[in-house]
C-alpha cells in the first residue's frame, strides 16, 4: 500500500515514471524529492534528484524537475546549464531562451546573454530584449539600430513606441540626425496638438542648428552643442525678448568662449547694472575675445571702481587693445582724453600718462599694470 501511495505522489508531481524493472530502492530519491518539492524545500529536492541521476539516465521529466529545483534554490549556474541543454534540443523555445538570458545576466555574463538572444529565432521578443541589453551594455548605436530594425516589423502604436526607443538610443549615441529621423518616423500618422507640433518643430531646429524664433534659439542655447549654442545666442542678440537679461546671464557660464563674449556685450548694452560688480572677473579671461567684450561691457557700467582696472591694462604697444580701452574709459568716466582718432605710439604713451594723471587727481588708487 505504501509503495502505491509513493507512485501516485510521484505521478502528481510530474516525477520520472518508473519502468517495470526499476527496483523499489531506486525510486527512493525521487520520492524524497517529491516530498521536498511539495514543501518547496528546493535545495533538498535538488540533492535527492542529483542522487537519483547518479544511478539512472535523466530523462525530460527529471530535467524539468531539476530545473524547477535549481530556480527555487537559487542555483543559477545549474539552471543555466540545464537551459543550455534544453535549447540544444529545442532551439526555438523562446521563453526558455529568454530565461537563459536572464541567467547569464544574473551571473554577470552579458556577452553570453546577448549571444543567447541573437542566436535564437527572429522572434521580436528576443530582438527587443537584445536591444535593451545592448543599451544597458553601453552600446547605444547598436541598440538604436536594433530598435529600428524591430520597429519596421510592426504597425501602429508598437511601431511608434519602438522608433521612440530608437530615437532615445541615437541621442545617447550622440547622433542627433538619426534621432530626429526616428522621431519623425515615430510620429507618422499621429495627430499632434498645436503644442506637440511646436515641440516637433523645435526638435528640427535643434537638429539643424537654425532657430525659427526666440524659443528655438533659447532651446539651442540651453541644449545644443557648441556650434548650435553659438547659433542660438547670435539669433537672440538681434533684438529684445522676454527674460533676455536672465538668458544672457546664464550664458556667462557657457564653456564656449564665443558664447560668453556675446553674452557680455549684450549685458553691457541691455543691463550694465547687472554686471558692474563682477565684469572685472572677465578682464583676465584666457580668451582675448572675452577680454575685449569685458572691456566694452565695463565701459557701459556706472562703476568707477573699474577705472583703475582698465587703466592698468592701457598698453601703448597694443594699438587695437588701446583703442578699445580708451573708448571704454571715455564712456565710463564721461571724459575725453585727447582728440586724435588713431594716435601713433608716442601719442598713445602721452594719452596713457594723461589718463593716469587725471585719475590720480581724482583720488584714484593704484593703476599699475596687472601681473
Amino acid at each position: 500500500m505504501r509503495s502505491l501511495l509513493i507512485l501516485l505522489l510521484l505521478a502528481s508531481c510530474g516525477s520520472v515514471t518508473p519502468s517495470r524493472t526499476d527496483p523499489p530502492l531506486a525510486l527512493a530519491p525521487l520520492a524524497a524529492a517529491a516530498k521536498a518539492e511539495l514543501r518547496q524545500e528546493w535545495e533538498i529536492a535538488a540533492w535527492h534528484l542529483d542522487v537519483w541521476a547518479r544511478r539512472q539516465e535523466p530523462d525530460a521529466s527529471w530535467r524539468e524537475r531539476r530545473l524547477r529545483a535549481a530556480v527555487g534554490a537559487g542555483q543559477t549556474q545549474v539552471a543555466a546549464d540545464l537551459r543550455v541543454q534544453h535549447l540544444a534540443r529545442n532551439p526555438r523555445d523562446v521563453p526558455m531562451r529568454l530565461a537563459l538570458a536572464d541567467d547569464w545576466i544574473a551571473l554577470d555574463r552579458p556577452d553570453e546573454a546577448l549571444a543567447c538572444l541573437q542566436q535564437g529565432s527572429k522572434d521580436p521578443r528576443l530582438a527587443e530584449v537584445a536591444a535593451v541589453l545592448l543599451l544597458q551594455m553601453g552600446r547605444q548605436a547598436e541598440a538604436a539600430a536594433a530598435f529600428e530594425l524591430l520597429a519596421v516589423q510592426f504597425e501602429g502604436i508598437q511601431r511608434g513606441a519602438l522608433f521612440e526607443e530608437a530615437a532615445a538610443a541615437w541621442r545617447l549615441a550622440g547622433d542627433r540626425s538619426a534621432a530626429l529621423r526616428c522621431l519623425e518616423l515615430a510620429l507618422e500618422g499621429v495627430q499632434l496638438s498645436p503644442e506637440e507640433e511646436r515641440l516637433r518643430q523645435r526638435l528640427r531646429a535643434l537638429e539643424s542648428g537654425i532657430p525659427r524664433d526666440v524659443a528655438d534659439a533659447v532651446a539651442l542655447l540651453r541644449g545644443g552643442d557648441a556650434p548650435r549654442r553659438l547659433a542660438g545666442i547670435r539669433y537672440l542678440a538681434r533684438g529684445s525678448f522676454a527674460d533676455d537679461v536672465l538668458v544672457f546671464l546664464e550664458s556667462l557660464e557657457d564653456s564656449e568662449s564665443r558664447v560668453v563674449a556675446i553674452a557680455l556685450r549684450q549685458l553691457g548694452i541691455r543691463a550694465p547694472g547687472e554686471i558692474q560688480d563682477f565684469v572685472a572677473e572677465f578682464l583676465d579671461h584666457p580668451d582675448p575675445a572675452v577680454r575685449d567684450a569685458a572691456v566694452e561691457a565695463a565701459g557701459r557700467t556706472a562703476n568707477l571702481a573699474l577705472v583703475p582696472m582698465l587703466l592698468a591694462r592701457l598698453n601703448p604697444q597694443d594699438r587695437t587693445a588701446f583703442r578699445r580701452l580708451r573708448s571704454a574709459l571715455t564712456r565710463l568716466t564721461g571724459r575725453m582724453q585727447g582728440l586724435e582718432m588713431d594716435p601713433n605710439l608716442e601719442e598713445r604713451g602721452a594719452l596713457m600718462r594723461g589718463w593716469r594723471l587725471w585719475w590720480a587727481t581724482q583720488g584714484g588708487g593704484d593703476t599699475a599694470p596687472s601681473s
